[in-house]
């Protein structure tokens, strides 16, 4: 069984200037933020296992002065842009992925590792009118996931690992791209191999009569 905890830095990127929130004519603006990731999965063969992960992305938000257009293109927002107030529009999403986990060793310590997969994705859009009124919306749905590697071996069952992951998620209507730049560890709680025989204290020996 290996598990792994990962921080990341996530962007979210900004598609057709609407979700999430577009930073043209906002006094605050954010489209990246700090992460998490934990992983857990099992090895199949050298070099094969297969990941079961949970990834919060983190949040993309902006305010704008007034009611502004904070380019969220959902009924949500829609209905609460007609209000006096700053607006502050915030994209937030989060996943559970399923994939597999292709080692490559590069010589006796490194390695790099690609991890295609699917993940269902959950995007929260939220628009808010200060001290007004406040609305969400969110989807969730199955996206492509995908993930690059290259880390070393710290101990037998340590290892240290810098890697990138992509997938989309899909905000009123309008796809996303997210992607997260994930450094971490990893952990092999697999159980060494039985010892061989006459491992111990030299060649196994015969009993004599």
């Amino acid at each position: 069984m290996v598990s792994t905890v990962t921080g990341t830095a996530t962007t979210f990127d900004r598609n057709d200037h609407e979700v999430p929130p577009r930073c043209e004519g906002a006094t605050n603006c954010s489209n990246n933020d700090i992460a998490s990731e934990l992983t857990g999965g099992c090895t199949f063969a050298k070099g094969l296992s297969g990941d079961l992960g949970y990834v919060c992305f983190g949040e993309a938000r902006a305010t704008f002065a007034g009611t502004g257009d904070a380019g969220v293109r959902t009924a949500s927002a829609r209905r609460i842009q007609a209000s006096p107030g700053d607006l502050v529009a915030k994209a937030s999403a989060q996943a559970l992925a399923l994939c597999a986990r292709c080692q490559l060793p590069l010589g006796d310590t490194l390695f790099a590792d690609a991890r295609p997969g699917v993940a269902a994705v959950r995007a929260k859009v939220t628009a808010t009118i200060v001290d007004v009124d406040s609305a969400s919306e969110t989807h969730t749905k199955a996206a492509p996931y995908y993930g690059l590697g290259v880390g070393f071996n710290a101990t037998k069952r340590m290892k240290v690992r810098l890697g990138a992951i992509w997938t989309h998620a899909d905000f009123g209507g309008v796809t996303t791209n997210i992607h997260a730049i994930t450094p971490g560890g990893r952990y092999d709680f697999r159980a060494p191999p039985p010892a061989r025989a006459g491992a111990a204290g030299g060649p196994a020996g015969t009993l004599g009569r």
